[in-house]
């Protein structure tokens, strides 16, 4: 029985062994993924902060810059029905050679002279 009982016993030494490094291990795995896990959060959280500021940066400059197209067209607009109205009868040449260019080549015109919407009369309440 001797030779059983020492061979039992180195066997339940090992078996103590290995669940112990194997509960080691498991530890140090978890520990790895945790901290892996903090740095992709850590990565994940200025990758996100950046890109939402280029898309705020972006979509401010997209309605400053559309709004200057506005701005533009309604005042080529507003020339354009005065001077086709008769208003301003020296321009007509002009917008129609600078209409003509845009159609063509599908540019904005440049023109020379700067224009204003016009004030229109208010009618009376009541009346």
């Amino acid at each position: 029985m001797g030779r059983l009982v020492e061979d039992m016993t180195r066997l339940v030494g090992e078996i103590q062994a290995l669940r112990g490094s194997r509960r080691a291990f498991r530890k140090e795995l978890t520990m790895d993924v945790f901290e892996m896990c903090a740095d992709f959060a850590d990565t994940h959280a200025r990758m996100a902060k950046g890109a939402k500021e280029e898309r705020l940066a972006f979509v401010e400059n997209l309605k400053r810059t559309v709004g200057e197209q506005l701005q533009e067209i309604r005042a080529y607009i507003a020339g354009a029905r005065r001077a086709w109205a008769g208003r301003q009868r020296g321009m007509r040449a002009e917008f129609a050679a600078a209409g003509r260019a845009w159609a063509e080549h599908g540019q904005q015109p440049e023109m020379s002279a700067e224009f204003t919407a016009p004030r229109r009369a208010r009618a009376g309440r009541g009346a």
